[in-house]
């Protein structure tokens, strides 16, 4: 719509009234309103309304503009924004301005009307928008070469007997290169490959991929699939970081030693950092051909190289060979450092672990406490195996036998066999020797923890629940949660923290009883207001554990729902509350 056009259309004297007329203008009909005192509002002014000063407003099928005459400017502003902030109503407005609007729009004569239709037009816009860009994206994806012919026999080959893995394909494209990238699932007897991502780079293969667009559509490949610029309606939420790749290497524009670095980490990691770190960094080259690929996989930079190529040079020559011979990560490669007396049966199953979390743990053994590694994987591997469980136990196991006052460096403490006893032993002494302290200083106690007695109401109305044989008991106060750590025999009344964070709302303690017995201790569960932090039986056991963990399911959404309730509840007192305020300071 062209501007000069539309003031060509605007009177020379403005008329003193609000006035709204159909005009043509561009070939398209268009409701010009012509607001000559328009009264905009400014909250932080006492006064209320200030700011007067005439304005043209127009709004057509594609769209609208607004003139304001005395400073002869042009803004994209919609009638819903000037509306918002004047005082417009249907009166403003004379009968034949009132018919113009209800018969330009469709609707009733009102300003609403007219929000109502540039909302329509602001809708048809996007829509417009929407199907051009699509239509871009689709001619540019016609430009995309053809799979390979073996392509799918290849993705066939690497699955193997895996559910599914992630391909990646590389090729020449217009004045760069595509990295396209697909999933190869296995359902019952079919294979299918569905293509998720592509991506282009205008020049080399090893420099930054950009244009990133997303599949839409399950087991389609090539030109049976759409794309879109954003995930959205895609297929993926998160891209993977591993990917095998279709060798045809030989026929890019990429230097021996890439294509080498990128065969050796197929399906370790994604090949177009690869690309990148094996061109610009020699040390991460190095690191590969060594046989470190699980240690290159956690490498994200050329500095992040460089430093491990250092770390590495640091190491022993025998100490290197086992973590080559291991292909040992990063937290191996610490564990090295840290204890270079592990077996290598016992490094191999370090090597294994996958959990971070846990690597770190059984580091902490050695590297705070200075423990034997060799003695602690022994002992471990015959009372419960290396599992999370164990590592925390027994770490429970050793902070308790140093609070009791023992050495734990000593072999008859961190290495008894019956530690797991040992560990029920201390915690039943260590709540002995609490609740006498309790008792000593139970008023303390008692206005310390007061919130978990003052809140019972709250909480039983949050938090209490029966169905299917199955009920949830609320704590009425500290000595009710004392109570049933000593009977569970785990540390939820031995440990604070427990009763401080309840009785400052932050988390809560309840017990899950069976309906028929809801005397005799279940599970002991610790939750906020969306989900189950932790759930424990006595002994801190897991017996049932995936029932169990269906019925809490089903506990928390009515807690969820309970504490939205609350929270209505809430606003809804407050709004009264203030309303009520003005009411008085009205009437003052």
């Amino acid at each position: 719509m062209r501007k000069s056009e539309l003031l060509s259309k605007i009177p020379e004297k403005m008329p003193d009234h609000n006035t709204a007329r159909i005009i043509r203008a561009s070939g398209e009909s268009v409701l010009m309103i012509i607001l000559p005192e328009w009264i905009k509002q400014d909250p932080k002014e006492k006064r209320g309304w200030v700011d007067r000063h005439g304005l043209v407003h127009f709004c057509w099928k594609w769209g609208y503009l607004t003139y304001y005459p005395t400073g002869k400017i042009w803004t994209q502003e919609g009638f819903a924004w000037l509306d918002g902030r004047s005082r417009l109503t249907v009166d403003n407005f004379d009968k034949k301005s009132q018919d113009a609007i209800g018969h330009f729009t469709g609707r009733l004569p009102t300003p609403t009307s007219i929000e109502y239709f540039e909302q329509e037009t602001s809708w048809r816009l996007k829509n417009k928008y929407q199907q051009n860009k699509q239509k871009r994206i689709n001619e540019l994806m016609k430009t995309v070469p053809n799979l390979p012919k073996d392509f799918r026999k290849c993705c066939i080959e690497k699955l193997g007997r895996k559910k599914r893995i992630n391909m990646k394909l590389f090729q020449p494209w217009q004045n760069g290169y595509i990295s396209r990238m697909f999933w190869v699932e296995r359902i019952d007897e079919d294979v299918r490959v569905t293509e998720i991502c592509r991506a282009y780079m205008h020049d080399s293969i090893t420099a930054q991929w950009k244009k990133w667009y997303y599949g839409e559509r399950y087991y389609k490949v090539g030109h049976q699939q759409t794309f879109w610029d954003r995930k959205g309606d895609s297929v993926i939420t998160v891209l993977p970081n591993r990917y095998y790749i279709y060798d045809n290497l030989d026929d890019l524009n990429i230097s021996p030693a890439v294509r080498s670095c990128m065969r050796i980490m197929e399906g370790i990691t994604d090949p177009e950092m690869i690309t990148i770190l094996a061109d610009r960094s020699p040390e991460y080259e190095k690191i590969i051909k060594i046989g470190l690929t699980r240690l290159a996989a956690d490498i994200y930079s050329q500095d992040t190289a460089t430093k491990m190529a250092s770390r590495l040079k640091c190491l022993p020559k025998d100490q290197l060979q086992r973590l080559i011979k291991v292909n040992g990560s990063e937290k191996t490669w610490e564990l090295l450092k840290i204890f270079p007396k592990i077996t290598d049966e016992n490094l191999k199953t370090f090597n294994k672990i996958k959990s971070t979390v846990k690597a770190k743990d059984i580091l902490k053994f050695c590297e705070d406490d200075g423990l034997n590694l060799n003695h602690l994987f022994t002992l471990w591997k015959k009372t419960g195996g290396i599992k999370m469980e164990t590592l925390t136990k027994y770490n429970d196991y050793l902070r308790m036998a140093e609070d009791l006052g023992c050495d734990i460096h000593d072999e008859i403490i961190y290495r008894d066999k019956k530690w797991r006893q040992r560990h029920d032993v201390y915690l039943e002494e260590l709540n002995r020797q609490r609740e006498e302290k309790q008792k000593e200083v139970q008023d303390a106690i008692k206005e310390k923890w007061k919130g978990i007695k003052r809140d019972y109401d709250r909480n039983t109305k949050l938090f209490g629940w029966k169905k299917n044989g199955y009920c949830i008991i609320v704590p009425k106060s500290a000595a009710e949660i004392n109570k049933e750590g000593r009977l569970q025999h785990h540390c939820v009344g031995a440990q604070n923290d427990y009763k401080n964070r309840m009785a400052t709302r932050q988390s809560y303690i309840v017990f899950l009883r069976k309906a028929e017995n809801p005397e005799k201790p279940y599970y002991t569960i610790e939750c906020n207001t969306s989900r189950v932090i932790q759930f424990y039986a006595a002994y801190d056991r897991q017996p049932d554990k995936e029932k169990v963990k269906k019925i809490l399911d089903s506990w928390m959404k009515q807690v969820k729902k309970n504490f939205a309730k609350e929270k209505k509840m809430e606003e809804a007192c407050a709004m009264s509350h203030k309303e009520h305020m003005r009411q008085l300071v009205a009437a003052v």
